[in-house]
């Protein structure tokens, strides 16, 4: 039927109302549930429409159900919706919902008798669609990768021994540094020749082996990422997030096999459901991996045995949408162990990001106006 804003009735939200109505009745006229979508955000485009007064329009009624009984089964997941002649996937973790096939985002908000609902706390998102360029470098820097801070005596004995036999000494001649993974149990103290030599070996802390994220070996490239209608198997209509890599030819640089000499380029593109418990979760993993160098490397490829090319580095991917783990397609039900294992051996850990939303903004939300209404013809 026609849509128009307006206020909740008062009259589903009395106290009488509820008493007057016995069981299942009164229950349900006592929690209506709107879903509504951000009209303003979805008609203008790019930072106009992040700026836009918003202007929330009840969904029809058929829709603002199926979002509630999928809202209900897993208020974490997903719902794929269709309004008018677009698809439309529902982030319920991130209150929000994308076009797939224009991949516009906007918010989309529940509204009940107790309020709307807050948003959650949540895992770092990724942004999508998105671009990210590495660029390689033939050196580390140590200094920033450990924020090591030169030290003098007394702040460490001179005449302590390291793991070479060799006395620390003044700090005059040979910088001593001391990592920031040190702490009063264990003294990460070095000579900065010394460590700068074992970290290139190894990227842990000769002492507490705290492990250090260092960018990889990796070729310069991109890494881009955009939403696609068609879903990986075993996560039937969520749509999914397709990740195209490019690598061009270059020359290797001193961390590569063969400094000097010439390597090529490839193309690989992979998919993950674009659900926020796993695809979204491991998208942002695998940027962070891609941002420090560890997802491609310079080698021989298994497949053709072609040397000097770029090649998988090591972190698992699906390159297809189907077809199970033997043909490196969906499903795979343990893509996520493995992946975090890869990850942490490089020194890449899940972070969290986005604030939880504070007592005070939550008592801010129930002081909005109330949502719009279904029209009673």
């Amino acid at each position: 039927g026609r849509m128009r804003p307006g206020r909740l009735a008062q009259s589903h939200l009395t106290t009488p109302l509820k008493k007057a109505m016995p069981g299942k009745a009164r229950a349900a006229a006592s929690k209506p549930v709107i879903w509504c979508f951000d009209s303003a955000g979805e008609d203008a485009a790019g930072a106009a429409g992040a700026a836009a007064t918003a202007n929330f329009l009840p969904f029809e009624r058929s829709i603002s159900a199926q979002l509630e009984e999928a809202y209900a089964t897993d208020p974490n997941g997903v719902c794929v919706i269709r309004v008018g002649g677009d698809g439309y996937r529902v982030n319920f973790d991130l209150m929000e919902r994308c076009n797939l096939r224009t991949s516009a985002v906007t918010e989309v908000r529940r509204f009940s008798d107790d309020g709307r609902s807050p948003k959650k706390k949540r895992l770092a998102r990724v942004e999508i669609p998105a671009e990210h360029k590495f660029v390689a470098g033939a050196e580390v820097d140590w200094a920033t990768v450990t924020n090591w801070k030169r030290i003098r005596p007394p702040a460490y004995d001179p005449t302590e021994e390291d793991l070479m036999g060799d006395e620390l000494g003044d700090g005059e001649e040979e910088p001593v540094v001391e990592l920031s993974c040190s702490t009063e149990a264990i003294r990460c103290v070095y000579r900065q020749s010394f460590v700068v030599q074992a970290l290139d070996s190894n990227p842990k802390c000769c002492k507490c082996n705290f492990q250090y994220a260092t960018p990889g070996p990796q070729p310069s490239g991109t890494m881009s990422l955009n939403r696609s209608a068609e879903s990986c198997e075993g996560f039937e209509n969520v749509g999914s997030i397709v990740i195209d890599y490019r690598f061009g030819n270059g020359v290797q640089h001193s961390r590569m096999p063969e400094p000097g000499q010439p390597y090529e380029g490839t193309r690989r593109v992979a998919y993950l459901p674009d659900t926020p418990a796993l695809g979204e979760r491991v998208a942002a993993l695998l940027v962070r991996a891609f941002m420090m160098g560890h997802i491609f490397r310079v080698g021989t490829s298994v497949t053709t045995g072609t040397t000097n090319t770029t090649v998988w580095a090591g972190i698992h991917h699906k390159t297809r949408t189907s077809g199970g783990v033997e043909r490196h397609g969906w499903p795979d039900p343990t893509l996520m162990d493995r992946l975090l294992s890869e990850c942490a051996a490089v020194g890449i850990m899940e972070g969290t990001g986005g604030p939880d939303t504070s007592a005070a903004e939550a008592a801010a939300v129930k002081d909005e106006d109330p949502p719009p209404a279904w029209s009673a013809d």
